[in-house]
């Protein structure tokens, strides 16, 4: 048998445990993380402590297997992280996290009190050591230190630490025998979830069958929270990375798709190793919350997210009795994880509030158990989880290669057409080329290629497909297989369809199920007396309608049973629910603004979204110039509303409903004008407005304030909207949004943040989480040229953010900037004003270096400054303000970024870009966030200035602690003219390239 205190085992578990409390402790997932090379640097301190250890005798009392088993178990891992989270937090719980260790040690290994005091005290002194000595040599001077704790929330730390007590009263409640029970049943319980939950029901229209996830799960890629400059996360990524987190995406986008692929990794294991012994599950048990029928249960019978899984284990997984306590160990010893599939399908706005509360609550209770959430992206700001708790995912649709992907899985899986499948998928693949927006989406491709295999052909939308798969289901399919339907469908099966449906979707009670009783009660309802003159007859057709719905596999499934065992059935999926809802909506309203006001009080609170999209877009077809009358609604509506979160949805909704319909010029106008208007008026005008009321009378408000307006970016949700309008309607909305913007700078009270908006629209390529659409980035920069180039330099003078942009754009002189603002500004951190999200800062000056090295910013600049440098003596630079650092460190530690400026540039220009990066390390060492960079931020560093200079920076960083405040008095003169003499100088601390501004610098940057 191995050494179940073997380090590297040791190694491992303090790496995991120390990434999983900081990353659950951050207050936002942007906060920064653990250094990558971290197992590397602690091993030494965990191997260190375990060699205290080589004298204990695994003795046959310590159990052997058991002990390797529970050292390696998710306890120890929780253990271990109560010790982190003691020692961040400073907190005196350490003898209660020894009472734990000892219960559980006792409990999973089987042995007497005693024996479990001596030997498992310990191992668990040599626990604390270990983490002791982590925290003091790597938490204190690295950059966790420097950054990351500055993000600690140390409320989520000590309900970490209170866990502690409850799970030990839980734990004194146990025995040996009573352990052995509730892992036993956790065994049992992942082989049933793996059974149940692992499965899927394909997109096919003539078959019903349930599937393993595997069979058409394509990875899909998702956008990380931790900021924009990062790449696309892959489904395995995520999955082993999140401790609590939000995954939005668009109807159809595979949300409860990834959830069951999760459910199906994690509850795959050896439940039984080849010896008696069983083997610790080395994942967590996945335990899958449908907040739809939790939320029905919640208003039933009161119950709590705890008795509905409580419930869940005895329904859904046949568990006549658990073991007592069992559900409650699992989630407070890190041994499941919770998965809340479907917030947005709670469709009243209060009841999802209400829901986010209690998992919100239940996160709280058991802080080490890992959550997940799941929600459509529109109606999620209504009722959103605490972010710095929940993180927010977003999936990403598919590219190419996954449609491919997915395409080949599906005509494999079909296998009913026949024929060569490469050749089936490259048709398929080549046909729906045609409507790019509509195959990212992973429900459409499917019921794209059912079409295609049905009918050869692809719909140009998304009510094109659902109608033409209703159609499938209900008519044609039938046809070809020689089958009666009891009802035309044109006529009245389908309005019967729909009328069921909105009464469906309407009832959220019903949700989670209808009898098939029910279903043919109100079928009969509806058919009597419009079609059929007596009860009787109407009944007899509403009992064959309810039958051959059961019989197709998109319409209605079944699922489950009633407490008196009646089958309850479901829409198979929301959409075909929304779709035939939809239609019932039109039908039942005249024209398209009854229709619109029909929905405003939906639309303003985020509900029903995608019923009123396919509303509107079914009611286009209807009329001439239907979505014309019905946008004019909805702005109509907003516009008397104003700046309400009502008024906002309403203009969002009208914003992406430009990605279907064509508006005429007048709906453009109206449109993109109040995107602009709402846009403006969500900046921080007001604080603004304050801070330039009081600047002159304090000169270092000016510096602080210029600070917070780059480092707060103002969102532009709606603009981000609108970029989705379609390519046919895209050059009218540009041309719209550049006059909206145009007379927001023509206006006295606007024009600043307008120009700002301008300027950030223009350059918005660069972030990549910006919605694609029509309205491109090369578009708008094309037709934003025509406002703000004639106006720059007027512009410039009014506002240093414009001045800086504009500069490192090169559409501004670097000179010109200086002769308004000085010099402070090159050292100033700026990212953007307006974003989509959250938005990385450099300094202005590091921006013109990397102009310089990928030739997009004119030579002329930097060269331009180095002669000025030159000719003056140093200090060079007025501070932005003593006590923020610059952004420089930050950037030189986590960005992926490494440019080289071109060996061919001359000694002014190199002479500068020298200066403003040294200016900028001494600027960020008055930080208290300063600190040194590791190595690959230092090779960046090279890459940048070359070896010699980024050796003298590091140089002067290495002494930064002994002399921060400290300056040391050359003892020679110093060549200001000769770069590697002032560099060597400085490294030395016997001079500075910065100093504290004046007010007379301060008045010059106010001009």
């Amino acid at each position: 048998m191995s050494d179940p205190l073997d380090s590297q085992i040791l190694v491992g578990l303090f790496v995991n445990a120390l990434h999983d409390v900081i990353k659950s402790a951050l207050k936002s997932s942007r906060d920064l993380e653990l250094p990558q090379d971290l197992e590397t640097r602690i091993a030494d301190d965990v191997k260190a402590a375990a060699k205290e250890l080589t004298d204990v005798q695994i003795s046959p009392e310590l159990g052997g297997d058991r002990l390797l088993q529970f050292i390696r178990s998710a306890e120890v891992a929780a253990v271990i992280q109560q010790l982190f989270a003691t020692g961040l937090t400073e907190s005196l719980s350490v003898e209660q996290a020894r009472q734990e260790f000892v219960l559980l040690m006792q409990l999973r290994v089987g042995v007497p009190d005693d024996i479990a005091a001596t030997h498992g005290g310990r191992i668990f002194d040599s626990f604390v050591l270990a983490t002791s000595r982590i925290l003091q040599r790597h938490l204190t001077t690295e950059t966790l230190a420097q950054h990351a704790l500055m993000h600690i929330d140390l409320a989520r730390l000590e309900s970490r630490l209170m866990n502690l007590e409850r799970n030990i009263a839980l734990l004194r409640a146990q025995t040996t025998a009573s352990m052995d029970a509730i892992l036993s049943f956790e065994r049992q319980l992942r082989s049933q979830i793996h059974q149940r939950d692992s499965v899927v029901i394909p997109p096919s229209l003539d078959r019903n069958v349930r599937v393993n996830v595997d069979t058409l799960y394509v990875s899909p890629l998702l956008r990380s929270p931790a900021g924009e400059d990062l790449p696309l996360e892959t489904y395995g990524e995520f999955a082993a990375r999140f401790h609590r987190a939000v995954v939005l995406g668009d109807p159809g986008g595979g949300k409860s798709t990834l959830t069951t692929k999760l459910t199906s990794d994690l509850s795959k294991s050896q439940l039984e190793s080849a010896s008696d012994t069983p083997v610790d599950p080395p994942t967590a048990t996945p335990l899958r919350v449908v907040l739809r029928d939790y939320g029905v249960e919640r208003k039933q019978d009161g119950h709590s997210i705890f008795q509905h899984l409580q419930r869940l284990l005895n329904t859904r997984y046949q568990f006549a009795e658990t073991p007592p306590g069992a559900l409650e160990y699992l989630l407070r010893n890190g041994r499941a994880i919770l998965i809340f599939d479907g917030l947005d399908e709670l469709l009243d706005t209060h009841q999802r509030q209400e829901i986010s509360a209690d998992v919100e609550s239940f996160a709280n209770l058991f802080p080490t158990c890992r959550i997940l959430v799941t929600s459509r992206a529109v109606g999620y700001e209504e009722a959103p989880l605490n972010p710095s708790e929940f993180p927010v995912w977003r999936l990403v649709g598919f590219d190419d290669e996954r449609v491919r992907a997915y395409a080949t899985k599906w005509f494999a899986y079909d296998g009913s057409s026949g024929g060569d499948l490469e050749d089936q998928v490259d048709a398929f693949v080549s046909e729906t080329e045609v409507v790019p927006d509509l195959r990212t989406n992973p429900l459409l491709v499917g019921l794209m290629a059912n079409i295609y295999r049905g009918e050869g052909d692809i719909p140009a939308n998304r009510p094109a497909i659902y109608k033409k798969c209703a159609l499938m289901l209900f008519d044609r399919w039938d046809k070809r297989r020689g089958i009666a339907a009891p009802l035309p469908f044109q006529s009245l099966l389908r309005p019967t369809m729909q009328f069921l449906a909105h009464w469906i979707y309407t009832h959220s009670p019903l949700h989670g199920g209808v009898t098939e009783q029910a279903l043919v009660d109100r079928t009969t309802e509806y058919l009597h007396p419009r079609r059929y003159p007596t009860d009787d007859q109407a009944r007899e057709k509403a009992v064959e309608f309810v039958d051959l719905c059961k019989g197709r596999a998109w319409v209605f499934s079944d699922t489950g049973l009633t407490e008196s065992d009646e089958p309850l059935f479901h829409f198979t999926h929301a959409t075909f629910l929304e779709f035939f809802t939809a239609e019932y909506l039109v039908r039942t309203h005249e024209g398209p603004r009854d229709l619109a006001q029909a929905l405003i009080p939906r639309i303003a609170k985020q509900e029903w979204d995608m019923v009123a999209q396919l509303a509107a877009q079914i009611q286009e077809d209807s009329a001439e110039d239907a979505a014309d009358r019905f946008l004019e609604t909805l702005l109509d509506w907003a516009e008397s509303e104003g700046p309400t979160a009502g008024g906002r949805n309403v203009v969002s909704f009208v914003a992406r409903s430009l990605a279907f319909f064509v508006p005429s010029p007048a709906v453009a106008d109206r449109a993109a004008d109040r995107v602009v208007r709402l846009t403006l008026e969500g900046d921080r005008g007001d604080d603004l407005r304050a801070w330039e009321a009081t600047s002159a009378a304090d000169p270092q408000r000016l510096n602080r304030r210029e600070h917070l307006d780059v480092s707060e970016p103002t969102s532009i949700a709606l603009i981000e909207d609108l970029r989705a309008t379609s390519s046919e309607a895209a050059p009218m909305v540009a041309t719209a949004l550049r006059d909206a913007i145009a007379r927001a700078i023509a206006d006295s009270e606007s024009r600043r943040t307008a120009a700002r908006l301008a300027f950030d629209l223009r350059h918005l390529h660069v972030v990549p989480q910006f919605r694609s659409g029509g309205l491109s980035p090369q578009l708008l920069y094309e037709v934003l040229a025509e406002v703000l180039v004639p106006q720059i330099d007027q512009l410039a003078v009014d506002d240093l953010y414009v001045a800086a942009k504009a500069t490192t754009h090169g559409e501004l002189d670097v000179s010109r900037a200086i002769e308004l603002f000085g010099h402070a500004w090159l050292l100033q951190p700026i990212g953007f004003h307006f974003a989509s999200g959250p938005s990385w800062h450099s300094p202005v000056g590091m921006k013109l270096i990397w102009g310089r090295a990928s030739d997009s910013a004119p030579s002329a600049s930097l060269a331009w400054l180095g002669v000025r440098l030159r000719n003056a003596e140093p200090p060079y630079f007025a501070r932005p303000f003593d006590g923020v650092h610059g952004g420089l460190l930050q950037w030189m530690q986590h960005s992926s970024q490494s440019v080289a400026l071109p060996a061919s540039i001359d000694g002014d220009e190199r002479f500068a870009a020298t200066m403003l990066v040294a200016s900028m390390v001494e600027t960020d060492s008055l930080s208290e966030a300063a600190g040194v960079p590791d190595r690959a931020a230092m090779s960046r560093l090279a890459d940048t200035l070359g070896v010699e200079a980024a050796e003298v920076v590091e140089r002067r960083l290495a002494t930064l602690v002994d002399t921060r405040d400290a300056r040391v008095a050359p003892d020679r003169a110093v060549d200001v003219s000769s770069l590697s003499d002032l560099m060597a100088a400085w490294a030395n601390h016997e001079l500075d390239f910065t100093h504290a501004p004046t007010n007379t610098e301060s008045s010059s940057r106010r001009r």
